[in-house]
C-alpha cells in the first residue's frame, strides 16, 4: 500500500525502473534510486518494510537525499529529456570529484574495435577456425577465461580489423551492469567480440591500459559510464560518448 501512495516519481530498483506519472504535473520529477535496497534472492528482489518506508518517506517529504533529488522540468529539458536517476542523484559527486590531469578517451586510444558477430548461429565449438569470440556474458570480475570461449564457425576475409590485440580493454555498450576486461592472448590466439561490445586499444604510449580498466571499474569510473547511458528501455553509451569520457591521466 505504501508503494502504490508513490506518485510522479522515478523509482529505480536493481535492473526494475518504475516510472509512474501524474496529470497536470509541471514542476518536475522526484528521482528515487532505491539499488542499494532490498533482498535478492536468485532471480528475485522485494524491498522490506523498511525500505518501503524510507522511499514512502522521501516521497513524501520531497526531500533530496543521498539516494533522492526532485530535479525540474527545465534541467530535464536541458539533458534531452533522459530520464536516468545517474544524470541527477550523484551530479554532486560528479561535480566534486577532481580527476588528476583528466584527458578524454579520444585523446590516449590508438583505435575503437568494432564486435564483428550478433548471430549465435555463425558460434561453433570447433576449433577448426582458430578465431574465439567473447561475449558480454562471458566477462566476470573484470575478466574472461578464454579457454571456455567458443569459435567462429568460418574464417571471413574481412577479419583482421575485428580481431583484438593483447591489452585491449573490452566493454560492455549496452547493459545496465557495465563490465570491462582485458584481453590477454598468446602469440597464435586470435579473439573477435559478440554483440554489444566496445574495444578499447589505448596507445600505449600514453596510457597504461591496466590503469585505465582499472578506473573504469571504480565506482567514479562506472559512475560516469552511467551517466553516459543514454535509452530508458534499453541501456546504451555510444561511442561519440565514450570518447569523450574523462580518464585520468597522471
Amino acid at each position: 500500500q505504501s508503494m502504490m501512495k508513490i506518485n510522479c516519481v522515478w523509482l529505480k530498483y536493481y535492473r526494475m525502473g518504475f516510472l509512474i506519472f501524474k496529470k497536470h504535473n509541471e514542476n518536475g520529477v522526484l528521482f528515487i534510486d532505491a539499488t542499494k535496497m532490498g533482498i535478492e534472492e536468485r532471480r528475485r528482489c522485494s524491498l522490506s518494510q523498511n525500505d518501503i518506508a524510507q522511499i514512502s518517506s522521501i516521497y513524501s517529504n520531497k526531500i533530496d537525499t543521498e539516494i533522492s533529488k526532485f530535479v525540474s522540468i527545465k534541467d530535464i529539458a536541458e539533458t534531452d529529456y533522459t530520464l536516468l536517476p545517474e544524470r541527477y542523484i550523484f551530479k554532486a559527486i560528479k561535480e566534486s570529484f577532481k580527476i588528476p590531469n583528466p584527458k578524454p578517451l579520444d585523446a590516449v586510444k590508438e583505435s575503437i574495435v568494432k564486435s564483428y558477430i550478433s548471430d549465435s548461429k555463425k558460434l561453433t565449438s570447433d576449433p577448426t577456425s582458430n578465431i574465439r569470440v567473447v561475449k558480454s556474458s562471458d566477462i566476470e570480475d573484470g575478466s574472461f577465461d578464454i579457454e571456455s570461449l567458443s569459435y567462429l564457425a568460418e574464417v571471413p576475409e574481412n577479419i583482421e580489423k575485428f580481431l583484438l590485440k593483447d591489452g585491449d580493454i573490452v566493454l560492455t555498450n549496452k547493459s545496465t551492469k557495465i563490465k570491462t576486461a582485458i584481453v590477454k592472448l598468446e602469440k597464435n590466439e586470435k579473439l573477435v567480440m559478440f554483440g554489444s561490445l566496445y574495444g578499447i586499444r589505448v596507445n600505449t604510449k600514453l596510457a597504461n591500459p591496466y590503469y585505465i580498466q582499472c578506473y573504469l571499474n571504480s565506482n567514479v569510473g562506472n559512475l560516469k559510464l552511467a551517466q553516459m547511458q543514454t535509452g530508458t528501455i534499453i541501456q546504451c553509451i555510444t561511442q561519440a560518448n565514450l570518447l569523450q569520457l574523462e580518464v585520468p591521466c597522471p
